[in-house]
């Protein structure tokens, strides 16, 4: 059927009658067409049908993953875990593959009240389910041979004898020298001649204090700062964390969390007071966005400009990213935005 979405009387959709691939692509993205393999599947429990992705379309965040059972949307995370271990060895680890799996079965063997949502749904047969989903994802991939093939090429390998039947097998020869004596040596035995080597730490106690030295220097060099702050050694170790001594012990920080605080209280802060530093790209990159995540990065906007993005509208789902924020040159902006947009799908919750 035809289907039509308004938002604020803005037209988001206008879907005409379409095949249900056509309605998938309609809705998300272009890109899904190349990327989705047909799954169908009927046995006299359940009936399986749709689409999972190709190996090559996993990302780690955004996959669009979605579950109908007699065509109402639902959310079962056992039957996820099919999903994904069917591709497990296939997709690097972290990472997720898009589907739109539908399910056909009894509706009195299905309970629709275990969630006040009514988008989780407990099934009877659950374990027999799971291996169906696990087997027909595979069946898939190997179908359309979506999984790596094995080769057999034997170009450089070690040639190993096939074994004859009627050919007699006997113990292996060795030979080896029976006057070989690995402790004789005809070369003269290297003796190192002694050494005192008290005489080589007289002298020592009558050096300066090493560390009453440096903090000597120290006190020079730095006038102005208190003495707790020069005492301070700080030490990094693995080129990961930083390690200082206080009062109580020894102090491990990570490095990389540690900054990761500085950013994430610096950009509240700009947030908060809607003073966000940005800084001017040389190119602006064009951000396409299907119409689901332009409707969420619309809702958001006020967050990234108060950040230091400057978007502009292109018209068709399509931002110029004129600036972005002071501190994160280096980073891909539209991945950024896009991650925004996805963590806002997820949790519901704004920049």
């Amino acid at each position: 059927m035809a289907f039509s979405l308004y938002h604020n009387d803005s037209e988001i959709f206008n879907l005409p009658i379409a095949p249900l691939r056509q309605r998938i692509i309609s809705v998300f993205e272009k890109k899904l067409n190349e990327q989705l393999l047909s799954v169908k599947v009927d046995t006299a429990i359940v009936n399986i049908s749709g689409f999972i992705g190709k190996p090559e379309a996993s990302r780690k965040r955004g996959a669009h993953q979605y579950f109908f059972v007699n065509g109402r949307y639902m959310r079962h995370p056992y039957f996820h875990k099919a999903v994904a271990d069917a591709y497990e060895g296939i997709i690097p680890t972290g990472e997720q593959v898009p589907y739109f799996l539908y399910f056909e079965t009894d509706p009195n063997k299905i309970d629709v009240n275990i969630h006040p949502a009514k988008t989780e749904i407990k099934f009877e047969n659950e374990p027999f389910i799971w291996q169906i989903i696990a087997a027909t994802v595979k069946e898939t991939l190997g179908k359309f041979n979506a999984v790596p093939s094995i080769d057999f090429d034997t170009e450089g390998l070690p040639d190993i004898p096939a074994f004859k039947q009627k050919q007699s097998v006997g113990p292996p020869k060795v030979n080896y020298n029976e006057s070989f004596n690995p402790f004789k040596t005809s070369e003269s035995v290297y003796s190192r001649s002694q050494t005192d080597w008290e005489s080589l730490y007289k002298g020592l106690d009558k050096l300066p204090d090493i560390e009453s030295s440096v903090k000597d220097i120290s006190a020079t060099l730095y006038p102005n700062e208190s003495s707790m702050d020069k005492s301070s050694l700080h030490l990094q170790f693995k080129g990961r964390f930083i390690l200082t001594s206080v009062k109580s012990g020894l102090m491990l920080i990570d490095q990389h969390r540690a900054h990761t605080r500085v950013l994430f209280d610096k950009y509240i802060e700009q947030i908060r007071r809607k003073q966000g530093l940005s800084q001017k790209v040389l190119f602006p990159e064009v951000l396409q966005l299907p119409v689901s995540e332009a409707v969420v990065l619309e809702s958001i906007m006020g967050d990234l400009i108060s950040l230091g993005f400057e978007l502009g509208d292109l018209g068709g789902g399509s931002y110029a990213v004129n600036a972005i924020p002071s501190g994160t040159e280096g980073l891909n902006p539209a991945q950024l935005i896009h991650d925004m947009i996805y963590t806002s799908i997820e949790e519901g919750n704004d920049v």
